[in-house]
Parts: C-alpha cells; sequence; structure tokens
C-alpha cells in the first residue's frame, strides 16, 4: 500500500463493477477512506468486502441512485458526517443507452453540458 491518499476522503459512485470497482480497490491500496455507492445492493456489497479484505477504509449506500436528488444528498451526508468533507469526487456512476450510439455529432453536442462544447 502507497500513501498517496492517505487520509483523503473519496466518495466513488458505480463502486460495484467495473471502473468503479477498480477505483475502489486502487484507492484503497493508496491510503483514502472511500465512501461508495452503487444501484446495485449486492455488488455493492461485494466491493466493500472486497476492500475491506485488503485492509482498505469504506463505507458504502445501496441501493443509491444518482438520478435521485434525495440519494445523492445521502451519500453527500454520510461522507461528512462520517469524514467531515469530502476530499475526491469520481463520479463514475452512470447509465448506458444504446440509442447513445445513434445520434448524430451534432445531436450528441446538444446533451453536452455548455462549457467548452466545440472545443
Amino acid at each position: 500500500m502507497s500513501d498517496r491518499l492517505k487520509g483523503k476522503v473519496c466518495i466513488i459512485t458505480g463502486t460495484g463493477s467495473g471502473m468503479g470497482r477498480a477505483a475502489a480497490l486502487l484507492f484503497a491500496r493508496e491510503g483514502a477512506k472511500i465512501v461508495g455507492c452503487d444501484v446495485n445492493e449486492a455488488t455493492g456489497q461485494a466491493t466493500l468486502e472486497a476492500v475491506r479484505a485488503i485492509g482498505g477504509h469504506m463505507m458504502s449506500l445501496q441501493p443509491c441512485n444518482m438520478a435521485k436528488r434525495a440519494d445523492v444528498d445521502r451519500l453527500m451526508s454520510l461522507a461528512v458526517d462520517a469524514y467531515g468533507g469530502v476530499d475526491v469526487l469520481y463520479n463514475n456512476g452512470s447509465c448506458w443507452a444504446a440509442s447513445a450510439c445513434r445520434r448524430t455529432s451534432r445531436r450528441w453536442r446538444c446533451t453536452s453540458p455548455p462549457t467548452n462544447r466545440h472545443g
């Protein structure tokens, strides 16, 4: 384990699988205090157990849907109440829709935030 993130409070969304799980395990190895979440209770719990098994510090909220403001507020409150604040936000939780692949680049740009939209 490295100490690169020692003592840092890191919220990682979508910790139930893929990049979110990988980030939780990596951040734990780097000494972070992780607050994770996932929409899937079973996979979120599995990641929590995996992080703790390697000696990491993690708490997790699941089910937690980042598309619901009340769930986002619960996640932030969990981090602030437990650790007094947040140092890092790794916003990984999302959903994928096949219809997005059929969009033209012009329509896709309309779904992006206006900052740096064209370059």
